[in-house]
């Protein structure tokens, strides 16, 4: 796992499945935070490296959300390596 050394002006794939691909990386992590509406939301993606397809998809408003939560739901929704 690695993170952007430059900031992505929203959750875009691309720039990250590139990296993914050279490391060898099955699967891809793409969070944002969304400014521009009235209220921010966090914005997460998980994409199958190979093909570019989201597997897995989230948007949760900020205001009152809880890292913990959304780290478990994230993880939970990371495929395993057996179920390739």
């Amino acid at each position: 796992m690695a993170l952007a050394n430059d900031p992505l002006p929203a959750c875009i794939l691309e720039p990250i499945l590139a990296p993914a691909r050279e490391t060898e990386s099955a699967y891809a992590v793409c969070g944002s935070v969304d400014t521009q509406a009235s209220d921010q939301t966090l914005n997460i993606k998980i994409a199958n490296v190979a093909n570019g397809s989201v597997l897995w998809s989230k948007a949760y408003p900020l205001a009152g959300a809880d890292p913990d939560t959304i780290a478990a739901e994230l993880s939970a929704k990371v495929p395993l390596p057996d179920d390739d």
